[in-house]
């Protein structure tokens, strides 16, 4: 990678340093010192800078263990999580069983499906006592298995 980064300009190698700090393309433009009368003149050198130097982006993503395969290989992981139990007897361990982490891979599961846009964020609202309301969760089936302090909800007609 190094002989690589020698074929870049010093500000390309102060904006691929920046973008990978900030994953904001006009900001690292800032930051590298171009220079520019508006803030769309940093986009556009963001932007072009961002196609120009994707190889080293994706490299240096990688090296980092951020890359898109890399991401979805830990996120593989974290959906096949287990745990190692140990049982114990007067401080000395006696026994280990691995089994599957349910609390993990639940959490794991949720950013998969939130990464895949699967997800529709539940509509809040706060109640002038400050409390929280959920109004829905984006979901229209979602909204059956709420329940009121009467019992599950029910709509008027039934």
């Amino acid at each position: 990678m190094d002989d690589d980064l020698k074929r870049l300009t010093e500000k390309q190698r102060l904006w691929l340093t920046a973008y990978l700090e900030t994953m904001n393309a006009s900001e690292a433009a800032r930051r590298a010192g171009y220079r520019c009368r508006t803030e769309h003149g940093f986009e556009v050198i963001g932007s072009e800078n961002l196609k120009k130097l994707e190889p080293w982006v994706e490299m240096r993503l990688d090296e980092l263990g951020l890359s898109d395969a890399a991401l979805k290989r830990k996120l593989i992981d974290g959906l096949d999580a287990t745990k190692i139990l140990t049982a114990t007897f007067k401080g000395e361990i006696t026994d280990r069983l691995e089994v599957i982490d349910w609390a993990t891979r639940a959490k794991f599961l949720d950013l998969a499906l939130r990464v895949k846009g699967m997800y529709q964020p539940e509509k809040l609202q706060v109640d002038q006592s400050g409390g929280l309301i959920v109004i829905g969760t984006g979901y229209p089936d979602a909204e059956d298995g709420l329940e009121t302090p009467d019992g599950p909800q029910s709509d008027e007609n039934g």
